[in-house]
This record gives C-alpha cells, structure tokens and sequence, in this order.
C-alpha cells in the first residue's frame, strides 16, 4: 500500500513538473508537427494555448528550383500547448506578383478568428534595385542598401495601421522578399540578419 502512494505522490509532481515546463515554455514531450494553416482550420488558434519564445536555432534552407540558400529562424516549440509548428510552409502564391511565397516564424493570434506566422517570404524573377524604388511612393521610404558578400537589395516598409517591413534581395535570376509582419516579437531576429543568409549559387 504505501509502495502504491509513493509511486501515485511521484506521478503527480511528474506531472506538475511538466504543466511548469509548458507554463515556462520550455521544449515539452514531442507532439505532431504541423502547419499553421492546419491548426487554423483546427481551431487550435487561440492565444491562450500558443507558445512563443525567440528563436534558439537558424534551420539551413536551400532552393534548387530558385538557386538559393539561407537560414530560417526557428525554435522547436512554437505551435501550441498541443500541437508543434514546423519551421516553414508554403502559402498559396500571389500568381500576379510572385512565383513563390512560403510563412514562418512563431504564430500569433492577429483577431479573433485570425492567426498569422510572423514573417513570409516571397520569390519572384529578378528587376534591378532601381526598378523597384520606381515602383513605390515616398510613403513607402524605400532604399537601396548594401548586404553581406556585396548583395543589392532594396529596403521599404508598406504602410498601413501597422506597417510591414521589408527587404527584398537581389539575385541573378530571382529576387527574394523578406516581410516582417507588424506583430513581430520583440527582440526577434532581425530582417536584416536574415536577409544577409540569403546567398544565390548557379544549379543547372
């Protein structure tokens, strides 16, 4: 009998040592992965049940289809108290602007109904910097600026209630887009941090 307590005393604090890991956000035992649109449709969206936290690794991405690499932020608990979020997913593509767009980043509640990854990325043909500044206002406060390993790339923000700010790379045959969604968390890694990972290679 007292072997049945003792052993019934230790699955509790087991227990609440594993409810403090969560409430601390720290990694907990693995669960599915999935994609934040999945967990929309699942209405696991609420932020009460999501975990945050700043990124503690930089995951290697690399594109043979668009000839380039870089490193996404990532930190293995992101998702929810359930549910875990991979470090990208693709999104449905803007056809009229862009060949390809992916999300990622923790994911948080933006309205009710509404969850959002923190930052996108997209990818379409290559247009010079000049190009670009063209294309946008002065409200837009766009710049050329000058990247690691001597990439081009133009930076601007796309006003709104709470402005976006962006980075887009330029690339021998594609330029890469970089969005910081306005909900960012504090501290995050920085756009441009990012935005010097991305490195152009030639793939026949």
């Amino acid at each position: 009998m007292l072997i049945k307590i003792l052993v019934m005393v230790l699955l509790f604090m087991n227990s609440k040592k594993e409810q403090f890991q969560l409430d601390r956000y720290e990694t907990p035992e693995a669960y599915e992965v999935y994609f934040a649109s999945d967990l929309r449709y699942m209405g696991a969206c609420n932020q009460a049940d999501l975990l945050l936290g700043l990124p503690d690794e930089m995951e290697d991405y690399k594109s043979y289809r668009f000839q380039f690499t870089m490193n996404i932020p990532y930190n293995e608990i992101w998702g929810t108290r359930k549910y875990r979020l991979t470090s990208f997913e693709p999104i449905q593509t803007q056809k009229h602007l862009f060949i390809h767009q992916f999300e990622f980043g923790p994911l948080l509640q933006v309205s009710n109904n509404s969850c959002q990854r923190t930052h996108e990325l997209y990818v379409r043909e290559t247009q010079p910097a000049t190009t670009i500044l063209s294309l946008l206002s002065e409200e837009n406060q766009a710049k050329i600026i000058t990247l690691d390993q001597g990439k081009s790339a133009v930076e601007y923000i796309i006003p709104g209630k709470l402005n976006h700010h962006v980075i887009e790379v330029i690339g021998p045959k594609y330029n890469i887009g970089l969005i910081e969604r306005p909900f960012t968390l504090p501290g995050f890694t920085g756009l441009i941090t990012i935005a010097d990972s991305v490195a152009f290679f030639e793939y026949q």
